[in-house]
């Protein structure tokens, strides 16, 4: 059951399949005409550490066709080159570090982009997700069916429902685009005015903010808080070993990332040129502080080894209080 009477999207653009190399080279030209495509990637195999691209997937708003291009039987997918230049149509896609990743993999560029992801979190940070389903939902207000996302993109020929999931992600990439485009323009202002204009702007958006939350600034409050807590409660359990949760209500589990610190005794072996040049003595600021508590000296002592070795800039606002 849909949310609202909310409709599940139906791909409305025309589907036309590229198999062959001379099926690709012919269909360049069309997208190079485009001012901008929509662009999605299907793979396969990345679950066991063997992933293969299956299907490169171009939206044309122009000419509201997709293009379902198979790398399974296209050998080289370089005569893409122009397309995914710095010259070439904008290339729109959520969350595009993965595209990037899969024309990385033929060698190949991705350039002039933009993320609708990014865009998204940027834009409107009052959403609760920012995945391209909540943006859907959120946003173009339609639900996107998200079914076939680990399905098997290796098999030939592909399903119906298949195939009209990969054609959903480019046609909606486009209309996602264009909306948070919109929302972007209404926040134009120019850079070139003077400093008390820009100052005037803020405040005046300030002050819009408050007036615009203040019936519901307690509540909103303590929503915010109560996450925050909830948050800091699961992960605490986690840690002590308490089993991730995976469920109804989502998942909740602890990752481990690797920290890297170079090691100066194999930086003098690998690169003894010039590494000297670059090992510094340093000394942490926490560390220093609990020691000098430890042993009864006052913090202020820190001050006696504190040496000034650069500045940062931080800004620093503070706006009037409105009339």
């Amino acid at each position: 059951m849909l949310p609202n009477g909310m409709q599940l999207f139906k791909p409305t653009w025309k589907t036309t399949w590229i198999k062959t190399t001379e099926e690709l080279e012919s269909s360049i030209e069309w997208m190079m005409a485009e001012e901008k495509l929509g662009v999605d990637t299907e793979t396969a195999g990345w679950q066991v550490g063997n992933e293969t691209l299956c299907l490169v997937q171009v939206g044309m708003p122009t000419r509201r066709e997709v293009l379902l291009i198979d790398p399974l039987t296209i050998p080289d997918l370089a005569p893409m080159l122009p397309v995914l230049e710095e010259s070439g149509p904008l290339k729109i896609a959520h969350n595009g570090s993965f595209e990037k990743k899969q024309f990385e993999r033929y060698k190949l560029p991705y350039k002039n982009t933009a993320d609708t992801f990014f865009m998204a979190k940027e834009l409107r940070a009052d959403l609760p997700g920012h995945s391209l389903r909540a943006c859907c939902r959120e946003i173009l207000g339609f639900d996107l069916s998200k079914a076939e996302q680990t399905s098997d993109w290796f098999q030939r020929p592909l399903t119906f429902s298949q195939t009209e999931y990969a054609v959903s992600d480019a046609e909606v990439a486009v209309y996602l685009y264009d909306a948070l485009k919109d929302f972007e323009d209404l926040l134009y202002f120019d850079p070139e005015l003077e400093m008390e204009e820009l100052m005037g702007i803020l405040r005046a958006a300030r002050d819009e903010h408050y007036a615009l939350t203040r019936a519901v600034a307690k509540e909103l409050a303590l929503c915010l808080a109560k996450q925050e807590r909830l948050k800091s409660c699961i992960k605490e359990r986690l840690e002590a070993g308490e089993p991730a949760y995976e469920g109804v209500f989502g998942e909740a589990k602890m990752n481990q990332s690797r920290k890297f610190e170079i090691n100066p005794a194999k930086l003098r072996e690998v690169f003894p040129e010039f590494a000297e040049d670059l090992i510094r003595e340093t000394v942490e600021k926490k560390a220093l502080l609990e020691a000098l508590e430890a042993r009864g000296f006052s913090k202020k002592r820190m001050d006696e080894v504190n040496e000034v070795v650069g500045f940062t800039n931080r800004l620093s606002i503070k706006l009037s209080d409105s009339e």
